[in-house]
């Protein structure tokens, strides 16, 4: 990853990484049917993901003020902390902050810090105008949803210490994340529907988000091939050994055996086997092994491999049976997810419009 992309999984701030949470939230709502976003399983992700970007009290004893918001206190300690995850988040990158570039990289990353933290200030200070601060009643709910999310209270205490943040600093990610969507949401509240002449300008203007790449149906038997490899594969096996067994299947269908009986019996592939060893997949999506996806191409429909392939899993012998063609997604089956897509747009421009005037009328004075 280059210094522009670390720099930006690092310090961009928390407002905009909270948009795109909610937006995609949203899309998986739709596409999955369950909110993944609030899982609990998913929070201690998110308290992971959040840690460069929470307010932490250090033990120090610099409490210099670095900015002051709306009479709110933002002290030298809470932004070295900050700035502490966030370094070293770029050295595990090897970023190195002795160099010349390295140190420019740092008073960036301290300037971007400072206005995050000056922008959670306003955050958590409109959140109790508007009357939806967390409480702390409400944190002490969720966090003991956050424990109950662990076989116990010893895990509960690892996972705390592998992040290296204590309940203290859970409880201030807390309120001000959660803060933060309650915000979001009351100010947004109102929205919610666009005008169908706006949904279908979207999905003309847009054809690329709504294609159905090629798709090629396969059948497939699968002889695992391990010894030696650094994948943890459930069987373990030379790849002699792995390639004698797709040979010996090879010559059954060539004497007129039917493969997705051949599949049920010996494939060791447990996630198709059952169906025969049906699979799916858009060679142009690139997320099948693309020694598999070459053999699979060049069969005719009808035909199967005379020759195992060889995969990073170990041999298969592929038949094609389908090739689904380029397609693109009816209007009709994609306007709800584009009308849903085009509200959340129109929160997201709301909020942060109302921000904008939030920070033109508050009494911001930096001292760094």
């Amino acid at each position: 990853m280059n210094k522009e992309g670390i720099l930006l999984s690092f310090i961009e701030t928390t407002q905009k990484i909270l948009q795109k949470v909610l937006l995609y939230r949203e899309k998986l709502k739709l596409l999955k049917g369950f909110d993944y976003f609030m899982s609990l399983k998913s929070l201690k992700l998110f308290v992971c993901l959040f840690i460069v970007t929470i307010v932490v009290a250090a033990c120090s004893t610099d409490d210099k003020v670095v900015a002051v918001v709306n009479g709110e206190e933002i002290t030298l300690k809470e932004l070295n902390k900050r700035v502490s995850h966030i370094k070293k988040g770029f050295e595990s990158q090897g970023v190195d902050f002795e160099t010349e570039e390295g140190k420019q990289l740092e008073q960036e990353i301290v300037q971007k810090t400072l206005d995050d933290l000056i922008e959670e200030a306003l955050v958590r200070q409109q959140a109790e105008k508007e009357g939806v601060l967390l409480s702390e009643e409400e944190i002490d709910k969720k966090i003991e949803e956050i424990k109950a999310s662990f076989s116990n209270i010893e895990e509960y205490q690892r996972e705390l210490q592998n992040m290296n943040i204590t309940e203290s600093d859970l409880r201030k990610i807390i309120l001000n994340e959660f803060s933060r969507e309650n915000l979001f949401q009351k100010i947004t509240n109102n929205i919610n529907a666009v005008e169908d002449d706006q949904v279908w300008e979207y999905y003309k203007q847009n054809p690329e988000q709504f294609i159905v790449p090629e798709t090629l149906v396969v059948r497939h038997i699968l002889f695992f091939a391990g010894e030696g490899s650094d994948i943890n594969l459930p069987v373990k096996r030379s790849d002699d050994e792995a390639r004698k067994l797709a040979e010996e299947v090879i010559d059954q269908l060539n004497q007129g055996a039917d493969f997705a009986a051949l599949a049920r019996e010996k494939s060791e592939d447990a996630g198709t086997r059952e169906e025969g060893g049906i699979y799916r997949f858009s060679p142009e999506q690139k997320m099948t092994d693309p020694e598999f996806s070459r053999a699979a191409q060049k069969l005719k429909v009808g035909e199967y491999t005379k020759e195992p392939v060889r995969s990073q899993f170990g041999y298969h012998v592929i038949k094609l049976e389908e090739i689904i063609p380029y397609s693109q997604m009816p209007f009709e089956e994609v306007k709800k997810f584009i009308e849903n897509q085009l509200i959340y747009e129109a929160k997201v421009k709301t909020y942060q419009e109302y921000m904008g005037e939030v920070r033109n009328e508050a009494q911001i004075v930096k001292n760094l």
